[in-house]
C-alpha cells in the first residue's frame, strides 16, 4: 500500500480518540477464561493467574473485549521485577502495561519499591 498498512489510519485515530481502558491483571486472567469457558475464544496457552499474559490474551482484550487501548494494572510480583513497588496484598506489584489493538503490549512502567526495610 503506497499510503502505509491498509486501516493504519483507522487503527491510530482510534487510539487517539479513545479513552483507554483499564483492568487489573486479577480481572483480566478472569475474563479470559470465562471467554473460553463460554466458547467465545481460544487461545494456544491458557491464561493462568501467575503467568504473563502472551500477545494473543493483550490482543483478545483489546481487539475483541474492549476495541481500545488498553491499561492493564497490578500484575503478580512473581513476573515482574523485584524492585517493582510491591502493593499492599503483598501478592501483586504495582505495574502496568498499555496495549492497543493489533500491537498488544506498547509499553510498560512501575513505580520502583522505596521501603527498604
Amino acid at each position: 500500500y503506497p499510503q502505509g498498512e491498509k486501516g493504519l489510519r483507522a487503527r491510530l485515530q482510534n487510539v487517539v480518540d479513545s479513552d483507554f481502558a483499564q483492568i487489573t491483571y486479577t480481572d483480566a486472567v478472569a475474563l479470559l477464561q470465562k471467554e473460553i469457558a463460554e466458547g467465545r475464544a481460544t487461545f494456544t496457552a491458557y491464561p493462568s493467574w501467575g503467568d504473563d499474559l502472551g500477545s494473543e490474551h493483550e490482543r483478545y482484550i483489546t481487539e475483541q473485549i474492549y476495541k481500545k487501548p488498553t491499561i492493564v494494572i497490578n500484575y503478580p510480583k512473581g513476573i515482574k521485577a523485584f524492585y517493582m513497588k510491591l502493593n499492599d496484598d503483598n501478592e501483586t506489584v504495582a505495574a502496568m502495561d498499555i496495549l492497543v489493538p493489533k500491537i498488544g503490549e506498547l509499553i510498560g512502567g512501575a513505580p520502583r519499591e522505596d521501603k527498604l526495610a
